[in-house]
């Protein structure tokens, strides 16, 4: 009778256990994550904020993520990247010919030795769901993610030239006010992984795709190769957009934080 009893006992006392372990997600009792990381991949079409080439991709992300269940977590961002946009449209507008009393067609290219200049913040929420065998926030993991972008882009507004067929010559030329912000949203998907040392620091690695809706529009509707003039904003929009889609398409992640509490 007794040892049926202490069997018992002992059941109850692991069931209860377990019950406790599932009541209470997270590592040796700490929910809260914080930490950086950076996304990265090459730029092969270019151009970056420096030159019209190819070059590099790189978004600072500053992460917060607390562990909801034992194998969610709830994660936010703050993200930040510089990189350069190539005008893939030109403007045309008329002039008036004296010598032969016509208005003809004359378009106007952007020329500057720096490409425009594109700085976009964004802010993010997503999920991250670690697989069978994982406890957040150890293991492997997918991570579901909603950016929404604020984009600034800038540029020489007196840095566009036209030929002049009047005077033969290459003419100076304004276009637009030179900054404009526009906003837009990506949704993004990671595989990756994370490891804890000293039951301190977290280690977060893997590989990102993204969509940008827009960008991905933009970039199969394609660009007539002229525009009106008046269309300037939504050239420099649809640009921007195509930009972001090509920036966020691929990316490797690599990131470091801490268990905070």
């Amino acid at each position: 009778m007794k040892t049926t009893i202490t069997n018992l006992i002992l059941a109850l006392g692991l069931l209860s256990a377990g019950e406790l372990f599932a009541q209470a997600p997270g590592y040796m009792g700490k929910k809260l994550t914080l930490g950086y990381s950076n996304n990265f991949f090459v730029s092969p079409f270019g151009p970056t904020a420096a030159a019209d080439d190819a070059g590099f991709n790189t978004t600072h992300c500053f992460n917060a993520e607390y562990t909801i269940k034992s194998k969610t977590n709830l994660c936010f961002s703050f993200q930040t990247f510089e990189t350069g946009v190539r005008m893939n449209q030109e403007f045309h507008s008329t002039t008036y010919i004296s010598s032969t009393g016509e208005y003809q067609e004359i378009t106007s290219s952007y020329v500057p030795t720096l490409p425009m200049q594109l700085r976009t913040y964004s802010g993010g929420i997503g999920f991250k769901f670690f697989t069978s065998g994982s406890l957040a926030p150890v293991g492997k993991y997918k991570k579901l993610e909603l950016l929404i972008m604020f984009s600034n882009l800038t540029y020489d507004r007196n840095g566009f030239r036209y030929y002049d067929p009047n005077t033969s010559k290459t003419v100076k030329t304004s276009i637009g006010t030179g900054d404009y912000n526009f906003k837009t949203f990506a949704l993004t998907y990671t595989i990756g992984r994370q490891r804890v040392f000293f039951n301190t620091i977290v280690l977060d690695y893997g590989m990102q795709v993204g969509v940008v809706p827009v960008g991905l529009l933009a970039t199969l509707n394609g660009a007539e190769d002229f525009v009106q003039l008046n269309g300037y904003e939504d050239v420099f929009r649809s640009d921007t957009n195509q930009r972001l889609f090509r920036y966020q398409l691929f990316n490797l992640h690599l990131g470091l934080g801490f268990l905070a509490f």
